[in-house]
């Protein structure tokens, strides 16, 4: 696989040094709705007169039906510019390269426009000549972008004031409106601090009282209210938030009332964990045993082995607490590109911390059966 993905990546490469090529690629580019103006890597080159299928075709010495057979044995793939300077620098001309990658963090294959290899030293520092990726694909292509103005709503979203109302309140249920994490979790081609994280936070409980592990109940992530065919949970704008930095505020729903009632009422607390989404969005793709592992890691080294959150809605006044549950993890997917395990929440006091910021739960990971915090955040449980 990585010997034709590199093949393809040259060719591509030298098909853009035709300056009719590097323009249609560059309009094509800019036309794109999707997020981060990403384009679907084979529909796009197969498409009927495509200067860019005739260019890859002469680079490679193939015929275009040698190239669609080559395009249908490789993995999915998405072809864009991942680095936010490079897109503003680039402006169609031949201060150019391409490169791809299989997995996030490994040291992309590069070419220039003249198909010379390019030797990169980094994942995760971009070259300073603007770069074209072809990586696997993690965008849904099979339906344009939801538009901001949509709603979709399966829980309260709440009405929407004008003329200077004062904001309708949150949801019931457990949600986020603060959440730091300063770590950077993707190489330059897969999107890297100069582009966007792509962080999520998946709740993880019983889902009866007969079982024995712990599965995905709800996502809440950029793309929570418009990837119906992937999201584990209820689709929902109160679920989305998108966080581009290394501090977001705001009020998104992790889990709702009656979502949390139900995992507890299963003798479960949740476990919530935080990714950085490399690929299928609100799904996580990771061994489910790694997954296990790390959490039950987490538990050993946190006061009352706490690594799951409770929210007390049985009572008049909801109060976030901490509960052990060390329990296996399933229904997760693997794939060519796994997740980054950013971490799992565990409230504040449960491995000794204050936050003079107002935060309540650490993210946590466990490392060389330490505890290494990676980020904090604060939850707040609303009746």
């Amino acid at each position: 696989m990585r010997g034709r993905l590199d093949r393809i990546t040259r060719a591509v490469a030298v098909a853009l040094h035709n300056p009719d090529v590097r323009a249609y690629v560059y309009q094509q580019l800019h036309a794109s709705p999707y997020p981060e103006h990403k384009l679907h890597f084979a529909p796009f080159v197969s498409q009927a007169g495509s200067p860019l299928s005739a260019g890859i075709a002469a680079a490679a010495g193939l015929t275009e039906t040698q190239v669609s057979a080559l395009l249908d044995s490789l993995i999915d793939l998405e072809f864009y510019m991942p680095v936010k300077t490079h897109w503003a620098q680039w402006t169609g001309g031949p201060d150019l390269m391409v490169a791809s990658a299989l997995r996030d963090h490994e040291i992309p294959g590069a070419y220039d426009l003249l198909g010379a290899g390019v030797t990169l030293t980094s994942a995760e520092d971009p070259p300073a000549t603007p770069t074209l990726g072809i990586v696997p694909r993690e965008t849904d292509f099979s339906k344009p972008p939801m538009k901001p103005n949509m709603q979709l709503c399966q829980v309260d979203c709440g009405g929407g004031g004008g003329g200077g109302s004062p904001p309708p309140p949150p949801p019931s249920g457990v949600g986020m409106t603060y959440s730091y994490i300063p770590g950077d979790y993707e190489g330059f081609l897969m999107g890297n601090p100069m582009g966007n994280p792509e962080f999520e936070v998946h709740a993880l409980s019983r889902k009866s009282t007969s079982e024995t592990t712990v599965t995905d109940l709800q996502c809440a992530g950029e793309h929570a209210a418009d990837f119906p065919s992937d999201q584990p949970g209820i689709l929902s704008t109160a679920y989305v938030y998108d966080q581009n930095d290394h501090t977001w505020t705001g009020q998104v729903l992790l889990l709702s009332k009656d979502q949390a009632n139900a995992a507890q009422a299963n003798d479960s607390s949740v476990i919530y964990l935080v990714w950085e989404d490399d690929n299928t969005a609100c799904r996580i793709v990771k061994d489910g045993q790694q997954v296990s592992d790390e959490i039950a890691g987490i538990a050993a080294l946190t006061i009352d082995a706490a690594n799951a959150v409770i929210a007390l809605f049985y009572f008049q006044n909801p109060v976030l607490a901490a509960r052990s549950l060390v329990r296996g993890v399933r229904d997760l997917i693997t794939g060519t590109q796994n997740d980054d395990f950013v971490g799992v929440m565990v409230e504040a006091s449960k491995i000794g911390a204050t936050y003079d910021d107002g935060s309540t739960h650490a993210i946590v990971q466990s490392t060389n059966r330490q505890l290494d915090v990676r980020g904090r955040v604060k939850l707040a449980a609303q009746p």
